[in-house]
């Protein structure tokens, strides 16, 4: 990230100041040689900051220095030790002149482990001017000229820590006219560095896709616990600003003057993001706190990043930082046919993809729920035996799921986390049969949800049967006929068989079959009749709705009584939802004599006898 510089005076860097001869011999003599020594003299620190690099070093000369382009540099905070015995110690045993002894004893008194060692006086804090003083400081310690190591024991925010060095001072200190200074002046120098936190937010979404997410919000907390608002680390949990995700996911804070110490991102709620579980018809990304991202700012103010990958490993000492949300994965289920005959057998899939998050989750349940129009052919062991991962058998499946039925027209898989974790990102599916137990034109459904900790994902699979009515009719009266024998047959060449609730076939229905699961034989004599009721209705529920350009045929087989049975091979028909009669005629056979009889030549013979009786009987009766 792009570095800021905050123009505010409060970037600098510290420089050791050696103090060398020019101070009047101090760090060169022992105290006897001096001439009734003063007791004690002050030293006044004048901490100056620089931004991102020092100056060019320059020579203190225990006086006020002017022209420093620095700016002084409150709350860095020095304690004074007393470090006269490791210097002198050191002076002592170095070879070559003064200046090469010198060296070498600011160099051993700056090493010294002071682990143990007591500070002269408290700790001297910078003010807004950027001084601290130190009153009262012996010129002499035991029988040699004090010399002191001052050591930044508080940094101020920002401040380099690499490029900040302790100050050895040797007393006393005089100006250069000879006389002893009333206070030393010393300006060790430090360097500020701002600092730019940030990382990208992505979200992860139902089909598993990954896109920057803008709009996630965050809160921002120091290794103190305070948290960060308008430029400062100054507010609370309650009063803490937001940070924002901008159009390309990127969440950042720029031109920090930070401590070393940790420093935590943690989402908040935002109308993108919610950590409670939702409801409703849509859902947004959830997180979770390992969605947190950490950065750790070191003295150096050099940033590293600790944070969870999109497959949820912890990431630690990174360069930069990712953070992801996820949406709960959608849940499907499928029929392997949608148009079905009532005692089908009819397999569902249900398929899911594992949350790439999945160990976040604490619940992890597909429940399925059915319609009574449906019953399930599958036992515990076939459900749980069909799960597959990416199209593979899972080992120790007992492990990673168990089934029950303890509810009425449902199961429910219920997961182990631990397990499922392993599998994180693939597709998991289960398989169940189940058979059309009903002829209701009505959908029958199959439901499936996805029961979990953020949102209950949910789908719908539907099947359906049809069914044909018929009216058998008189072709000339259109009176109804009773009686007439049919059978039903597929595209295939094969016959409508039914059968009764324990599977026996039925041989023959009157009016409309329903009620019955549908079966399909080869042989016409296996067929179910179907007979024509008194209102001359017959028909037949639970079909399958055919595809397009296909057609069942239904075969008079035998008339009623008096009339003719059609020499046809049938009529051809569609399914619907019993919505419309399709009418069969019937022609009657008529009246016709009986084959080999008399005929009309009786009844004129007999006629023919009548009137000659008549004749001769009239005739008598005149002759008389």
């Amino acid at each position: 990230m792009k570095k800021q510089l905050k123009r505010i005076g409060l970037k600098m860097m510290a420089l050791t100041l050696l103090l060398s001869g020019t101070f009047a011999g101090a760090l060169g003599a022992h105290a006897e040689e001096s001439v009734n020594p003063p007791s004690s003299q002050n030293v006044r620190i004048h901490k100056m900051a620089y931004e991102n690099k020092l100056p060019e070093e320059v020579q203190n000369d225990g006086g006020i220095m002017e022209g420093f382009e620095g700016t002084p540099l409150a709350g860095a905070g020095f304690t004074a030790y007393d470090v006269t015995n490791v210097y002198w110690a050191a002076y002592e045993e170095a070879t070559g002149n003064h200046a090469a002894k010198e060296t070498a004893a600011v160099a051993s008194a700056l090493k010294a482990d002071l682990t143990g060692v007591t500070p002269v006086g408290e700790e001297g804090v910078t003010e807004a001017d950027g001084t601290a003083d130190f009153d009262d400081l012996d010129i002499v310690s035991g029988d040699k000229n004090a010399v002191y190591r001052f050591v930044e024991t508080t940094m101020p925010a920002g401040v380099v820590a690499s490029k900040s060095a302790d100050v050895i001072l040797g007393l006393p200190v005089y100006a250069e006219d000879g006389e002893l200074r009333e206070t030393v002046h010393v300006y060790p120098k430090n360097v500020i560095e701002d600092v730019d936190l940030g990382f990208t937010k992505y979200g992860v979404d139902e089909e598993g896709e990954i896109a920057a997410l803008p709009g996630a919000k965050f809160t921002l907390k120091n290794s103190a616990g305070a948290y960060y608002k308008e430029g400062a680390f100054t507010a609370t949990a309650g009063t803490a600003g937001v940070l924002t995700s901008n159009e390309n996911g990127v969440v950042s804070v720029d031109g920090l003057l930070l401590t070393p110490g940790d420093y935590t991102f943690t989402e908040v709620d935002s109308d993108v993001s919610k950590a409670e579980k939702q409801s409703g018809a849509s859902q947004v990304y959830h997180y979770t706190e390992a969605a947190t991202v950490i950065a750790t700012v070191t003295k150096d103010m050099a940033v590293t990043y600790t944070y969870y990958n999109v497959d949820g490993e912890a990431l630690v000492n990174q360069d930069s930082a990712e953070a992801y949300n996820f949406k709960v994965p959608t849940v499907n289920k499928t029929a392997d046919d949608h148009k079905v005959d009532r005692g089908q057998v009819v397999n569902y899939t249900i398929e899911t993809m594992i949350p790439k998050d999945i160990a976040t989750y604490t619940t992890y349940q597909l429940v399925d729920i059915y319609s009574a129009g449906l019953e399930l052919v599958s036992d515990e062991d076939a459900i749980t035996g069909s799960i597959q991962i990416d199209g593979k058998e899972v080992p120790n499946l007992t492990d990673l799921a168990t089934t029950n039925f303890t509810t009425a027209n449902s199961f429910t898989v219920t997961f182990t986390i631990s397990e499922l974790a392993k599998y994180a990102g693939e597709t998991l599916t289960l398989t169940a049969d189940m058979k059309v137990i009903t002829d209701d034109l009505d959908v029958i459904d199959n439901d499936v949800t996805l029961k979990n900790d953020f949102y209950d994902q949910t789908d719908k699979e539907t099947v359906e049967t049809d069914a044909k009515v018929f009216l058998k009719k008189d072709l000339h009266t259109q009176a109804a006929l009773v009686g007439a024998k049919f059978v039903v047959k597929n595209p295939d060449g094969k016959f409508l068989q039914l059968l009764d609730e324990n599977g026996n076939a039925v041989t023959e229905v009157s009016g409309y079959a329903t009620g019955y699961d549908v079966n399909w034989v080869a042989d016409q004599a296996d067929a179910t009749t179907l007979i024509s009721d008194t209102n001359g209705q017959v028909g037949v529920y639970g079909l399958a709705e055919l595809a397009d350009g296909k057609e069942y045929t239904i075969v008079e087989t035998a008339a009623p009584d008096g009339y003719v049975t059609p020499s046809d091979a049938g009529i051809d028909f569609t399914t619907d939802k019993a919505e419309e009669e399709l009418v069969i005629n019937n022609k009657a056979k008529g009246f016709l004599p009986s084959t080999g009889g008399v005929g009309i030549v009786g009844f004129v013979g007999i006629g023919l006898l009548v009137v000659a009786g008549s004749v001769w009987y009239f005739r008598k009766r005149a002759e008389a």
